[in-house]
């Protein structure tokens, strides 16, 4: 009964938190994310370098990438001029707008605001998100391995598990599959897609 009430509590609340996910990611990545093709400065604490093997600009360490609302800072940053994609590893910063995420490893094209990110930790206060992977393509968000938990993860308490997540930017609509309830890190029940 008492967990029955807590995952009750959970799942209200995992509904206001979408909603409000939604408001908060439906604006800020465009279908083109540099419309003004704002000027793209690529800095870091040592000189940045053309690579001739990957033909790229290499930046690092404490490597920062600006164009336009896009802000990336990494470890290393790699930027290829002619896709105007970049490629950051180590403790990657990306923020875009009103959108922020924490990763391991990131790709995004500047143009189109597409990404692909690896070991993702984002927040939404006062909810939190971890994800093994988080692509953006073409408006249409995906996440898989992701948990979903309150800011103060504590050992016993309801969280949800998903096995993938899609939420279609324009239609502002989600489809979880896999879904775990979960108390702490130990799978308790499972709910439909």
């Amino acid at each position: 009964s008492f967990h029955l009430r807590q995952m009750a509590r959970v799942l209200s609340i995992l509904f206001l938190f979408l909603v409000q996910y939604a408001q908060s990611v439906a604006e800020p990545l465009p279908a083109n994310a540099n419309p003004d093709n704002s000027k793209t400065v690529l800095e870091a604490d040592e000189e940045v370098y053309f690579d001739g093997n990957v033909k790229r600009l290499v930046a690092f360490p404490n490597a920062r990438l600006s164009s336009g609302k896009t802000l990336l800072t990494a470890d290393r940053i790699e930027y290829d001029r002619n896709s105007t994609n970049a490629f950051a590893n180590g403790d990657v910063i990306f923020t875009n707008g009103k959108f922020r995420l924490l990763a391991e490893g990131l790709e995004v094209n500047l143009t189109t605001g597409d990404f692909n990110a690896s070991e993702v930790k984002a927040g939404f206060y006062p909810w939190a998100t971890e994800s093994k992977k988080v692509k953006r393509e073409k408006g249409i968000f995906t996440s898989e391995d992701s948990y979903f938990y309150l800011m103060e993860r504590h050992p016993l308490e309801p969280n949800l598990g998903f096995r993938q997540l899609t939420f279609e930017q324009n239609s502002s609509s989600f489809k979880g599959e896999g879904i775990a309830l979960r108390i702490g890190g130990r799978k308790i029940g499972k709910l439909p897609s």
